[in-house]
């Protein structure tokens, strides 16, 4: 939203606003800050002036909100008050999973450096959460309910299914995986409203900055092994390695990408449950013929 919009509406506020608008509004605040205080405690310099970026732009809502929030009656301050206290944010750590039953029976796994944010109860005519980060959804079925995953740059919805999405805020793309049932794609930042429906084993990855969607054939249980602390390459380019890499183990992988030595390999390979991180590196090392050296949290390749 531009400034001059910002201070439109703080002008002059909308004289019929319903609970649900106010609600959402409440909860994609929750989202833009809450999560980025999370996701972003105690990184590098680098990372967390972007966080401040964020953070700041996630408070250009408030005056928003503010208004709105001032011309409601009492009756309905109570219950927007009651529906942010009703969300729960739940934290996976940098380098661990944690698994999560939401209040309808859906069981989410969430990835390394992974938040989402999910209601204590699903009373509204949709189930809708809010993820920064990685996670596996095994959606409980609902067709009164659908069940909607919002992101930063996608809001993915089913009925009952198995996706993963990974979304993590310092990549430029969303992808979305699909391991079982069907889901919508519909993306939040299209003027146009650009979306896509999804079959089984298919792999979407949402770019705007590259054109929009882009889908492929994949296998899904190889690709979402992660939840079982199981990483599988099938010729994958080195870069999506060791991003991967990155994600699993909560350390940052610092690489030349114009390196042409190394970035030309493709890499297959199976690393099993609790591998660490050096053995892997060490079998990299071997095969792609680099040096490496681990410096506090990060990992730096010559």
């Amino acid at each position: 939203m531009e400034e001059q919009d910002l201070k439109n509406r703080w002008n002059n506020p909308p004289a019929d606003i319903s609970d649900e608008e106010i609600g959402n509004a409440l909860k994609k605040l929750l989202a833009r800050i809450s999560l980025y205080e999370k996701t972003y405690a105690g990184q590098q310099p680098e990372k967390q002036k972007k966080y401040t970026a964020l953070k700041v732009a996630g408070l250009l809502l408030l005056p928003t909100l503010a208004s709105l929030f001032t011309y409601l009656p009492m009756r309905n301050r109570s219950i927007v008050h009651e529906s942010v206290v009703a969300h729960t944010e739940y934290a996976s750590p940098r380098g661990e999973r944690r698994e999560i039953r939401l209040h309808d029976g859906t069981e989410v796994c969430l990835n390394s450096g992974s938040v989402l944010i999910a209601p204590e109860k699903f009373i509204d005519k949709e189930r809708t959460v809010y993820l920064i980060g990685e996670g596996y959804f095994h959606v409980a079925p609902d067709k009164e309910k659908p069940f909607k995953v919002k992101t930063s740059l996608l809001e993915i919805e089913a009925l009952g299914t198995e996706f993963s999405v990974s979304a993590y805020s310092e990549d430029s793309a969303v992808e979305v995986i699909l391991a079982e049932g069907s889901v919508r794609l519909s993306a939040l930042d299209s003027a146009g409203n650009e979306s896509l429906v999804m079959r089984p084993d298919q792999q979407s990855v949402y770019a705007p900055r590259a054109g929009g969607f882009t889908i492929s054939r994949v296998n899904a249980s190889q690709c979402t092994s992660w939840k079982e602390g199981v990483l599988i390459f099938d010729a994958t380019p080195v870069g999506d390695v060791l991003r991967r890499l990155e994600i699993q183990y909560g350390m940052e992988i610092s690489y030349d990408k114009s390196d042409r030595h190394i970035m030309k390999h493709t890499l297959t390979a199976k690393f099993i449950r609790n591998e660490s991180l050096t053995d892997i590196l060490d079998a990299l090392a071997e095969v792609i013929d680099f040096k490496y050296q681990l410096v506090n949290n990060q990992v730096i390749i010559k």
